[in-house]
C-alpha cells in the first residue's frame, strides 16, 4: 500500500496504518471507569456515583474517588455516559453538498463555533458526508446549505434536524443571514 507523506511534519503513513495507529494510542492511553475503581479500591458502580453525584456515598470515599480519577486523568467516555439514557451525546454536522468541509473561512468558523457550543453541552460534533445514512449515530442534525431532500431523511429517521440556510419544508428550524439588513 502507498504512503502518503504529511506536508512539513516528515510523517508516513498509509489509511489503514494510520486508523490502526489511532486506536491502538487511544487504547493504550485512556483509562476506564474500571481502572478508577481498582485504584480507588471500590465498585465501578461507586464509582458512577460518585462521579456523577447520584446515590448514596460518603464523603471519604467521593474524595477517594475524586482523587483517583485525577491522578489518572479519568475523562467519562461521553458515549458510555449516554448508554442509560439511550443518547450518543454527539451532534451531526453535514454540509447539504459533496464537499466534507467547503472552502472558506466562514464555513471553518461555523464548524468551529458549532463544535465548542455542543461540547459545552457535553455533545461531541460529528462531521459527516452528505448521503451517509446512519443517522442513528447521533442524537440530532445541524446540516449546512441544505437541499430539500437533505433534511427529509434525518426527519424520517426520527432525528431532530436544524439547518443553516433557509429549508422549503415546513416544522423544519432553521437559521439564516437576513441579506437585506446584512
Amino acid at each position: 500500500m502507498p504512503a502518503d507523506r504529511c506536508e512539513g511534519l516528515g510523517l508516513a503513513f498509509s489509511a489503514t496504518g494510520l486508523g490502526a495507529a489511532i486506536v491502538d494510542t487511544v487504547r493504550a492511553s485512556r483509562h476506564t471507569i474500571v481502572d478508577v475503581a481498582e485504584a480507588a479500591g471500590v465498585a465501578v458502580g461507586t464509582v458512577s456515583n460518585a462521579l456523577s453525584g447520584k446515590g448514596r456515598v460518603s464523603g471519604s470515599t467521593r474524595a477517594r474517588v475524586a482523587k483517583a480519577a485525577a491522578d489518572l486523568h479519568y475523562v467519562p467516555h461521553r458515549a458510555a455516559s449516554g448508554l442509560p439514557t439511550g443518547r450518543t451525546m454527539s451532534i451531526g454536522f453535514r454540509f447539504g453538498h459533496d464537499a466534507t468541509v467547503p472552502g472558506g473561512e466562514f464555513f471553518i468558523q461555523l464548524l468551529d463555533a458549532a463544535a465548542e457550543t455542543v461540547g459545552a453541552s457535553g455533545y461531541g460534533l460529528m462531521l459527516r458526508r452528505s448521503g451517509d445514512p446512519q443517522a442513528d449515530l447521533v442524537d440530532a442534525h445541524i446540516v449546512v446549505d441544505p437541499a430539500e431532500s437533505d433534511d427529509v431523511r434525518e426527519r424520517e429517521q426520527g432525528v431532530p434536524v436544524v439547518t443553516i440556510g433557509r429549508t422549503r419544508l415546513d416544522g423544519v428550524p432553521w437559521v439564516d443571514v437576513n441579506h437585506e439588513k446584512a
